[in-house]
């Protein structure tokens, strides 16, 4: 249980569930705490793990409809190149492509030029089930480039 009585004029919330536990009797502490739940009240709907096409997504779904979702994967290529790209399937279809794509490379990064989400023509690469990741190297490689990645956008 989390008390925010001394921040909140008599107000105790428990945000993990973000219950309103015990308020005193003045009209500041009411708004205090309806404020603080307010922001807390937002819960965890649903959460997993899905793997498709072979790279398994943690993620979680809010009540609020966001969602984020976390992966490992690598940027490979057939070929020995200086570029490398993968598509990625999203956990789930979302009902548009308005949704962040964090990519923070893990392994191989010194041999990254540039990188992001983008096709091989550098044109915007998202659709409401899967994503593209390109990366320029500095030099021709076979080496793969691991990442890791987070989706954040809404769900409903």
């Amino acid at each position: 249980m989390a008390d925010y009585t001394s921040n909140y004029t008599g107000a105790q919330i428990d945000s993990a569930v973000g219950k309103v536990l015990n308020i005193s009797s003045s009209a500041s502490s009411i708004d205090s705490a309806v404020t603080k739940a307010g922001n807390i009240l937002e819960w965890v709907e649903a959460q997993g793990s899905t793997t498709v096409e072979g790279c398994t997504w943690y993620w979680q779904k809010y009540s609020g409809g966001q969602f984020e979702a976390f992966m490992s994967g690598g940027l490979t290529s057939s070929t020995t190149s200086a570029r490398k790209s993968a598509t990625f399937y999203l956990p789930f279809t979302l009902p548009n492509t308005v949704y962040v794509v964090q990519v923070t490379p893990t392994t191989n990064y010194s041999l990254l030029a540039n990188y992001g989400v983008a096709d091989s023509y550098d044109a915007a690469a998202k659709t409401t089930t899967t994503f593209i990741v390109y990366a320029n190297l500095t030099e021709v490689s076979a080496s793969a480039i691991g990442v890791d990645i987070t989706v954040k956008g809404y769900w409903k």
